[in-house]
């Protein structure tokens, strides 16, 4: 019978409008800094929820002046001053963010509990994992009657075998008001079924190295002022380890180390000749386990002189670049492909043929020690993928919604 969903909610938005209506905007930083509240990291979802909830708390005592004593009265006391004034008096959208079809089913029970909710836009943060599974669309508009969005993580649609329901016309929907990429060179295929393409940063979480990791002290001390060669993330085959390990013994042991780190997919028995390889070689380290956290993640980024992403017929975008290029460090990819051309485009590092290790393991020493990489080539690519850019892709996608 499900539960019943009567919260109690705040829209500091609306509030901080009526309270502080001298201030230029009511943007979230705007107001925080107004109210002298401390420095947070805009558009970091945590930090974002916990200012707004100091932002309420500051005002708590400008309602208690205008009589509002009880949170019960809050939204009663305004209520019906949503409009005129200085400027709108309400948030622009409402968005439901989807993830996928459970999303969609819980979307669908959500709307029968509120039958006043209407969404401005339905968002799916991943439209590769729903796409496959949509059919037939009449259905789909059945369930989802309002207008919707998403992001196409992978560089194109699924691919269409016969027999299998048909994904392209979903881009076609009449409610479907525009689709988001994150590599830009299947915007023209993509074009056929959907006019409104965005392309959509593939940004990173770039928080403080964290200095204390305790394999970030076991790299320095093995690595002794070699130049790290690193592998992080998931590790599986299609990361490009047998192209790595082909290319380490080619290198002298004496220059250079390399670094595999990342929780495992591979079997027991891929693990063991993986570690068997790292144990014969003192230029070395693999650990198979999960990186804790995007600090850590990012302290083995900063203290490497060279990423290695030169994965397997990997078709799509890595916000792995992004990191390498926030933090200055040069990265070795495969050619042809989606990462291939970024690289040569914006020059943050070199191409390498998926197969080749002679030619891996040339790109790695130029890389290290020939190439004077320019720092405005970092710059550059890191501006193109920030966080804030997304802002500018929901106020596009916006203006198609009817």
């Amino acid at each position: 019978s499900g539960r019943k969903f009567d919260p109690l909610y705040f829209d500091t938005l609306i509030l901080a409008q009526y309270l502080c209506p001298k201030l230029p905007n009511h943007k979230l930083d705007t107001v925080a800094t107004a109210l002298g509240l401390p420095p947070f990291q805009h558009h970091r979802a945590y930090d974002d929820a916990e200012t707004c909830g100091l932002i309420l708390s500051a005002l708590f005592p400008m309602l208690r002046a205008q009589g509002v004593e009880r949170t019960a009265q809050i939204n009663r006391a305004f209520a019906g001053q949503k409009r005129g004034g200085r400027g709108r008096r309400s948030a622009f959208h409402l968005i439901v963010l989807a993830k996928n079809q459970t999303g969609l089913r819980n979307l669908y029970r959500l709307r029968r509990s509120l039958q006043r909710l209407k969404p401005d836009l339905v968002f799916f943060a991943c439209l590769d994992d729903m796409l496959p599974t949509l059919a037939p669309l009449w259905l789909f508009n059945l369930l989802l009657p309002y207008q919707w969005s998403g992001l196409l993580v992978q560089s194109a649609l699924p691919p269409y075998h016969r027999g299998m329901p048909d994904t392209r016309p979903f881009l076609r929907s009449k409610n479907c008001v525009g689709v988001g990429i994150l590599n830009e060179y299947s915007a023209k295929d993509l074009e056929t079924f959907q006019r409104h393409i965005l392309l959509f940063p593939d940004f990173a979480d770039l928080s403080a190295p964290a200095t204390n990791y305790p394999l970030l002290r076991k790299l320095k001390e093995k690595a002794r002022g070699r130049k790290v060669i690193s592998l992080l993330g998931s590790i599986n085959f299609r990361k490009g380890i047998k192209l790595l390990l082909e290319s380490i013994p080619l290198l002298p042991k004496d220059e250079y180390f390399f670094l595999i780190a990342g929780k495992s997919s591979l079997t027991a028995q891929q693990e063991n000749d993986l570690r068997a390889f790292g144990e014969s070689r003192n230029n070395c380290l693999f650990s198979l386990e999960k990186i804790p956290d995007e600090s850590c993640f990012n302290a083995l980024i900063a203290e490497s002189d060279l990423i290695f992403a030169a994965y397997k017929q990997f078709t799509g975008s890595s916000n792995l670049l992004t990191k390498a290029a926030a933090f200055r460090k040069p990265v070795i990819v495969s050619r042809g492909l989606c990462m291939g051309r970024r690289v040569e485009q914006y020059g943050t590092g070199q191409t390498t043929g998926e197969d080749n290790a002679g030619e891996c393991s040339a790109a790695i020493r130029s890389l290290c020690t020939e190439t004077r990489m320019d720092t405005q080539t970092f710059a550059r690519y890191a501006h193109e993928h920030e966080v804030e850019k997304l802002i500018t892709c929901f106020n596009q996608i916006s203006k198609h919604i009817q």
